[in-house]
């Protein structure tokens, strides 16, 4: 039986990790326990010391290290003394070439992706096989998308072929269908918290919705503000992708945002009396809500998708909340690898907005986003980018002179304190409804607390009628 593995990579990655353990968290690719066939023992074995050892704060790992972190397991020595360990490591270190290490671990992925290809029963053998020469020689120049995207052609050329086509129609077919529809469930979607933005946007759809903001405005936490009222208190399956913030600082964001405790009390465990009581209710409801974390730092398109889709079938997912369009390395690399180079910045941020409204379409699940704002208000990169939203609204400070003119701070004076701050959605695009309309808003970033103030529209404060929700 032939195994799907590459001895020589692996000989190579754990030579370079003997003479620089460092490669384990500055590599390009990061390698699991999975990405080793159980029938390859030795090898997981010896890899799963080296990884723990390293774990324990060591900067340097000898062989003897090895030799005795494994003795302490029988069984595991065992395997590791049939296969000469000792002298297989020694021989490793002195031939190992830790400029071939990314390459090394990349070859080990591959295999690792065929195996699992492999098991849920796709034909492997046309991008691999080891009596190949020629099928060998074009696998060795393929990295992990090309042949995730190998698979996913097959599956788009059944769809052109198997899916309904787009012929046209009269322009009055179905239409009675459609009224009727619209009777029994009318065009509103969820509860986004904002009476107004509820109201001119019929609740947040499964659309496209991007949102502008300077940088330190609040994109992140505005996003995670709109996930709260979505996903924890509707209980409406979401998946929050963060391109710029690790995991741990997404969690503090929408913890302080549903308990109502500032963020600074949770990262210096510094309470007010009963304010730890309130963090663990809400850490008990954050348990118990359908809201999924990812981070993805460089991230292609590609990425994206396969991480949406991934939460669709596994968790029934209905709205994404994507944080933040912008480039990475991975994203200009894979572009202009497509379309020959190139490219200018504000092309690839068009492309990629563009890619999120084809799979808000494809699939049918909200995706709501946001762009960087310059400091005069244009987009950072593109004023493209806003094409093929449903919705686009700006979230900016307002100025003092214009809190001044509207005396925002005399109608509110019990909120004008400190930690608040005033801000604005301006709306300048809004498929079937109305736009240019502006939503006042008091804001604490710090607890994610939201108070509607005013509304204008056509240079008039506009009254916003209540909207309910079934």
């Amino acid at each position: 039986m032939i195994i799907l593995f590459d001895e020589r990579a692996f000989f190579n990655v754990v030579g370079s990790l003997l003479q620089n353990p460092e490669l384990l968290i500055s590599g390009e690719y990061q390698l699991d326990l999975d990405d080793f066939p159980e029938e390859k023992r030795f090898y997981k074995i010896v890899y799963a010391a080296i990884h723990t050892l390293f774990n324990t704060d060591r900067k340097t790992i000898n062989i003897l290290d090895i030799d005795t972190y494994l003795s302490k397991y029988q069984s595991q020595y065992e395997i590791f003394k049939i296969n000469n360990g000792i002298e297989y490591l020694q021989s490793a270190k002195k031939l190992a070439n830790p400029d071939a290490y990314n390459e090394s671990c990349l070859t080990l992925k591959k295999f690792s992706l065929l195996r699992r290809l492999k098991k849920e029963n796709f034909y492997i053998d046309e991008i691999y096989d080891p009596k190949d020469e020629q099928k060998i020689k074009v696998f060795s120049k393929m990295n992990i998308d090309d042949i995730l995207n190998h698979f996913e052609r097959k599956i788009l050329n059944l769809e052109s072929i198997f899916a309904s086509s787009n012929d046209g129609i009269q322009i009055a077919e179905g239409l009675d269908e459609l009224l009727n529809d619209f009777e029994e469930n009318p065009e509103m979607g969820v509860d986004c918290g904002i009476n107004a933005l509820n109201y001119f946007t019929y609740g947040l759809r499964k659309k496209y919705y991007l949102f502008g903001a300077k940088s330190g405005e609040g994109k992140t936490r505005f996003k995670a503000y709109l996930a709260i009222q979505v996903a924890v208190k509707q209980k409406i399956p979401s998946l929050f992708i963060s391109t710029e913030l690790e995991s741990d600082e997404i969690q503090t964001i929408i913890l302080s945002g549903l308990s109502g405790v500032p963020e600074r009390h949770i990262l210096l465990n510094q309470y007010s009396p009963g304010e730890k009581e309130k963090i663990q209710k809400a850490k008990q409801i954050l348990k118990e809500s359908p809201l999924y974390l990812v981070v993805l730092s460089d991230f292609t398109i590609e990425d994206v998708e396969r991480t949406i889709k991934k939460y669709i079938l596994a968790k029934d997912i209905e709205y994404v909340f994507f944080d933040y369009i912008k480039p990475s390395l991975s994203i200009i690399g894979s572009i202009n690898k497509k379309t020959g180079g190139g490219l200018r910045e504000d092309q690839i941020l068009y492309l990629m907005s563009e890619r999120l409204k084809a799979l808000n379409t494809k699939y049918g699940v909200g995706i709501i986003s946001s762009v960087q704002l310059n400091e005069d208000y244009s987009i950072a990169g593109a004023k493209a980018i806003i094409r093929p939203t449903d919705v686009y609204c700006q979230f900016i400070q307002v100025s003092q002179e214009e809190k001044d003119k509207l005396q925002l701070e005399l109608l509110n004076p019990e909120w004008n304190r400190q930690n608040y701050v005033h801000m604005k959605l301006h709306c300048t695009k809004n498929r079937r409804g109305e736009k240019f309309f502006t939503v006042y808003l008091i804001v604490n970033h710090g607890t994610l607390d939201i108070i509607e103030t005013m509304v204008m529209k056509n240079g008039e404060i506009y009254e916003v009628p209540k909207v309910k929700f079934e």
